[in-house]
């Protein structure tokens, strides 16, 4: 089976799918096991940590998102709304939105925060392998490389 790995924004951790269903997440630095799932989760096809580290997001092969704070500060949410395996997960750069990415050829956008779907973008033709946020840099140009 696959079993995907995520490495959190610090590079300070590791998360991954064990053969038993369990997400494990390792600090690298000690090379010990710091938590694992409370739940087991078939065929995940993929893992994201949030940008804080706070959540790792967590999708299973019937279309649900789990989204799991392993240090045991906040409950498990739940994030259903695919009707196929996510394949696919990204946090935006503030964190405030997940991507996911799914066989259903859609591509969900979530508010973690408040466990709610806030847009579904249709069209895709086939499964949804990748999704990924584009950040808009913005130029400040001197005034005297302006054209007037």
């Amino acid at each position: 089976p696959i079993q995907p790995l995520a490495v959190s924004a610090d590079g300070k951790l590791l998360a991954m799918c064990s053969p038993e269903q369990r997400i494990w997440v390792w600090d690298l630095a000690s090379r010990q096991v710091i938590a694992s799932s409370p739940l087991k989760v078939r065929l995940p096809m993929a893992l994201a940590f949030s940008p804080d580290g706070q959540w790792l997001a967590i999708p299973d092969d019937l279309g649900t998102i789990f989204l799991w704070d392993y240090r045991g500060r906040r409950p498990l949410q739940k994030l259903a709304g695919h009707a196929g395996a996510v394949m696919t997960l990204m946090f935006s750069p503030d964190g405030r939105t997940l991507a996911s990415g799914s066989m259903d050829h859609t591509i969900k956008l979530w508010h973690p925060e408040i466990e709610q779907e806030v847009a579904t973008l249709e069209g895709h033709t086939g499964w949804v392998w990748c999704v990924a946020f584009a950040i808009m840099a913005t130029h400040s140009f001197p005034a005297a490389g302006m054209a007037h």
